[in-house]
């Protein structure tokens, strides 16, 4: 269990666990960023915190989810207990709290000449996108028709001087502006950045209809969450968030079109309205947290969301399966299975049941001697314990992730499932050293003192 508070007090916390790595050069948020973010964000990277932003004060903080270290930091969890979710109560409900006393901050009222770009290090992220676009913003309206308060993670566009783009594709955000469209009413919204990574994670989780998904993150990890009154949006913010935009969209404007490079590693256009911005209020010394669509950060965060919802059932349904993982940069739709079972059939029946999941587009299964965090290791199975007329099934016409750029109309994929898994009996094993070898030489031939 954690105490929730904001993006500054975890990054103090990374910085003293040795998890932050400062970067003090000038950079451009132009490309310059997003580019270093991609490189520095292999396997155990750290988060990077940029200092020195070309042109601007607010520094930018990356990668800070990037690994399951990270992650289960935010969440008050074990690190091995990030993949079931273990520790976290997703089905309590602690509803947010409103402040006595409102937090500082600095409170700008825009007018015609005030451009956001001026003092916000908006990324631009890959060469082909329309403009620089948030990432990692909480996007809040409250409901017409229900009177609670919609929130979700939406991608944003900036615009002009101050508008922005939003992609309103996924509930409840899109059910509220459906409702706004048809009255033809202003749709009032406040886009929170720089949030507590506890309610970022929260507010990419289904909840239950008609609940606030900060009383849902906040019952995840038994903590509620502060929050202030927006300006002029009648909604609760997270207090602590480091920037709030506010604003209205005009449902009887045309929506405009926009690209971005997305999760999926392509391209992806999409039709958005736009938010008139009126009102910006920051945390003194705000930063930015820049959230690269299609990297580190973004795999372990659909990771731990499809593990909530994959990984408890099929373990229930299949007590043979021994672990989970979801292969890196594939969106969540790759999944490599280890079993400790002999059963053909019960092996193709967990094969089958995994591909049912919308987001699974491809399902390896291999033996519990296989690491399968290991992608050399995964070959390595499928090179000698697979044959394709015997253990390859291809299931057509399923739904299938709704990123894959691949897919038919209405998502509809061909799935493919892989058994490179082998009886205990059968050959003559896997070639191994001594375990009495294995036990005294833990080491890495680096820390080895060899002497000629």
């Amino acid at each position: 269990m954690r105490t929730l508070s904001g993006l500054k007090e975890f990054i103090y916390t990374l910085e003293g666990l040795g998890e932050l790595q400062k970067i003090s050069m000038p950079v451009d948020r132009r490309y310059e960023i997003p580019a270093i973010l991609h490189q520095m964000g292999g396997d155990n990277a750290p988060a990077i915190f940029f200092e020195r932003v070309k042109g601007y004060t607010m520094p930018i903080v990356g990668n800070l989810l990037g690994t399951r270290r990270r992650l289960a930091l935010a969440l008050g969890i074990n690190e091995e207990d990030v993949a079931a979710g273990k520790g976290l109560d997703l089905n309590k409900k602690i509803s947010p709290f409103l402040l006595k006393e409102e937090t500082e901050r600095v409170v700008l009222a825009l007018n015609s000449e005030s451009d956001i770009q001026e003092f916000l290090p908006v990324l631009t992220h890959y060469e082909k996108d329309t403009g620089p676009f948030i990432t990692s913003a909480i996007t809040s309206a409250l409901d017409p028709v229900t009177g609670i308060t919609g929130r979700g993670l939406h991608r944003i566009e900036i615009r002009g001087k101050s508008d922005l783009g939003i992609s309103l594709v996924n509930p409840p955000l899109s059910n509220i502006y459906a409702a706004h469209k048809v009255n033809g009413t202003r749709m009032n919204v406040a886009v929170a950045l720089g949030v507590d990574p506890a309610i970022l994670i929260g507010s990419v989780l289904t909840p239950q209809e008609g609940v606030d998904k900060l009383a849902s993150a906040g019952g995840m990890v038994r903590s509620a969450i502060a929050t202030v009154k927006a300006q002029t949006a009648d909604v609760e913010v997270p207090a602590y968030a480091e920037i709030v935009l506010e604003g209205y969209i005009d449902p009887k404007e045309d929506e405009q079109d926009n690209i971005l490079g997305e999760v999926s590693g392509m391209y992806v256009g999409f039709s958005s309205p736009t938010i008139h911005v009126t009102t910006v209020t920051m945390r003194r010394n705000a930063v930015y947290h820049g959230l690269l669509p299609h990297g580190a950060e973004v795999d372990q965060l659909l990771a731990f969301i499809f593990g909530l919802k994959i990984i408890p059932r099929m373990k229930q349904d299949f007590p043979s399966i021994v672990d989970i993982h979801f292969t890196p940069e594939t969106f969540g739709s790759h999944i490599v299975m280890s079993m400790d079972t002999d059963d053909k059939g019960d092996i193709r029946r967990a094969m089958t049941a995994m591909l049912t999941f919308s987001n699974v587009k491809k399902a390896v299964v291999v033996n519990k001697d296989v690491d399968i965090r290991n992608p050399l290791e995964v070959e390595w199975a499928m090179a000698t314990r697979f044959q394709a007329d015997r253990d390859l099934i291809i299931i057509p016409g399923l739904k299938g992730p709704a990123i894959d750029p691949s897919a038919g109309p209405g998502f509809m994929t061909t799935k493919q499932g892989i058994d490179a898994t082998c009886p205990a009996q059968k050959g003559f094993g896997r070639i191994r050293f001594p375990e009495e070898i294995q036990n005294r030489l833990p080491y890495s031939i680096n820390e080895l003192n060899i002497q000629e």
